[in-house]
């Protein structure tokens, strides 16, 4: 009797239930119309404790984030679009309900005329909510912006951030908070981590090419995961995740494919070994461009073979760039280990008979490249830093 709308979210709670938050069309309110519903299920999803509708909206509302307060009560944050107003297309709502199921407040945050909220929340020391997302209000077009609200939901402040279009926030500690995300017209993840009143306390740049759609959070050893999509010459969109330290400071990042089509990471968790369960999407190798659900599992050090940055790295030699690449030969992945200094460089990968298969860009200190849908053989590799320097390499690849 009614249809599903949006991008479902799902959460265990610390009493071990499930909260299921949505929206819904349900039969016999005007077309156009969605409803925010929030479900709490018995953990074999066999009984219902309670259910939510937001009953009194006409307007179309999708769900794009859920939380758990630490006072057990839940948080839902999403949009609500008005597809009839040119003037004012789209708001953020927030919702919040007791660990029984009734509403404390669902309001709706205006900021201009374009404002949408990302997937997620954070609740600060006080009780208060952080929702982050993009704004196109009148004065500040197209940027990130984070609303705080108290826990009743009065808006305290607004601000917006021009260092990236599009912000997902998460809690690091009680007074540092994770913004990631990217800025459009530079083609870069960024990732900020601001305090509890929105002021930044680190402005960072990961530096992957042709980015979109990144999300970042705390892992159990106190660094941050950031995961995405990037586009590689040859591989065309791939699946991306980084590294850093406590403050945003790179450590490692990958790039992995699944096909030469548009291949995404969207989300992640960290499992009980300590390795990173990544969710995304994957080209089906179809004319037509089909996908697939796509599940990865890395070790902590982002390996698909484990150990993979161990592989080969005492027998690897230093280029004239100070660059060390190895295995070689190599199977499935290259790795660079660059020089903190090296700057921007430049890798591209020819076959022996100079038809180039890769053109990319490689950041200090560790990454990977994936040579697994190349085709066994000697390739060669021409390294450029920024001032023009050229090393090359020759390199096998076999399995």
């Amino acid at each position: 009797d009614r249809r599903f709308y949006s991008f479902p979210q799902l959460i265990k709670t610390n009493d071990n239930y499930i909260i299921l938050a949505s929206a819904r069309t349900p039969v016999g309110i005007p077309p156009g119309a969605s409803q925010v519903f929030v479900l709490k299920l018995s953990m074999d999803l066999s009984d219902t404790i309670w259910s939510y509708y937001n009953i009194d909206s006409l307007e179309f509302d999708n769900v794009t984030g859920l939380l758990e307060l630490s006072d057990g009560s839940i948080a839902v944050c999403g949009v609500r679009n008005y597809p009839d107003d040119q003037v004012n297309q789209m708001d953020a709502i927030v919702l919040k309900l007791s660990p029984t199921g009734e509403m404390r407040f669902f309001n709706v945050y205006d900021e201009g005329r374009f404002d949408a909220l990302n997937r997620n929340l954070a609740e600060t020391l006080n009780k208060g909510i952080l929702v982050a997302g993009n704004s196109n209000s009148p004065n500040d077009p197209n940027r990130a912006y984070v609303v705080k609200i108290d826990s009743t939901g009065n808006q305290q402040w607004v601000k917006y951030y021009p260092q990236m279009t599009s912000a997902y926030i998460s809690k690091y500690d009680e007074n540092k908070y994770i913004l990631s995300g990217y800025l459009i017209s530079a083609q870069k993840p960024k990732l900020l981590l601001i305090d509890s009143a929105g002021n930044v306390l680190k402005n960072n740049s990961l530096n992957s090419p042709g980015c979109a759609g990144y999300v970042g959070r705390k892992v159990s050893n106190g660094g941050i995961v950031v995961v995405g999509i990037t586009t590689i010459e040859g591989q065309g969109d791939a699946g991306y995740i980084a590294k850093t330290d406590s403050n945003g400071t790179l450590l490692w990042q990958r790039i992995i494919n699944y096909d030469t089509g548009t291949d995404y990471f969207i989300d992640f968790i960290v499992t009980s070994d300590h390795h990173l369960l990544i969710s995304g999407a994957a080209s089906d190798g179809s004319c037509c461009g089909g996908q697939n659900a796509w599940l990865v599992k890395l070790d902590s050090m982002g390996c698909l073979e484990p150990n993979c940055w161990e592989v080969g790295i005492e027998d690897a030699k230093e280029n004239a760039l100070g660059i060390k690449v190895f295995p070689n030969p190599a199977a499935e992945w290259i790795n660079f280990k660059l020089p903190v200094n090296s700057g921007d460089i430049t890798l591209e990968m020819f076959t022996i008979s100079g038809k180039r298969v890769m053109n990319t860009k490689l950041f200090a200190p560790l990454e990977a490249i994936q040579v697994g849908h190349l085709p066994m053989g000697l390739y060669l590799a021409k390294l450029t830093n920024s001032d023009g320097t050229v090393s090359t390499q020759k390199i096998v690849i076999a399995r």
